[in-house]
């Protein structure tokens, strides 16, 4: 059973002027389960910013999210 990603955010922190990163990209995740952790190693910093784009592709752009949002404000006003 995979388990749903909560909230995370992914740290990247510029380059410098010789085009290489600042520091390294970090993953910061909060869990129910565990306290919220960094993760640094570039295959967990892969995995989430794939789920990253995919939720990215799955969101409505904000034209559609605004009319779905009145509609459903519309079924709850009835």
């Amino acid at each position: 059973m995979g388990l749903v990603p909560g909230p995370f955010v992914i740290l990247d922190f510029g380059m410098n002027g010789k085009g290489r990163p600042v520091e390294p990209t970090v993953v910061y995740v909060e869990s129910v389960l565990t306290a919220a952790i960094y993760l640094e190693k570039q295959v967990d910093v892969d995995r989430y910013r794939t789920v990253s784009a995919a939720l990215h592709d799955a969101a409505l752009d904000p034209v559609n999210s605004r009319m779905l949002l009145r509609k459903i404000a519309k079924e709850y006003e009835q």
